[in-house]
């Protein structure tokens, strides 16, 4: 776990959560994730249970199991290129 940064989920969370979920007809637990996501600074959401290459202000849904060794290589290294730490 000392690789991962844990962030949790936060009251301030909850609304716009809410608003996501209703917005994207989006289960709220998914929409809660991808707001504490996209707080944490994410911009891309590893999920093979939500639409892939699904967009979300500057988060975008990635189902890595739809995408060839080269382009989850790619995809990781432009993650990685883009992170501020």
């Amino acid at each position: 776990m000392t690789l991962f940064t844990i962030l949790p989920a936060e009251v301030s969370d909850l609304l716009p959560a809410i608003a996501l979920q209703r917005a994207h007809q989006l289960q709220f637990w998914d929409a809660l994730l991808l707001i504490a996501a996209a707080r944490a600074g994410c911009t891309i959401f590893f999920s093979e249970d939500q639409q892939h290459n699904r967009t979300f202000d500057d988060l975008t849904v990635v189902n890595p199991f739809l995408l060839s060794a080269q382009e989850l290589d790619d995809v990781l290294t432009r993650s990685r290129q883009n992170d501020p730490a």
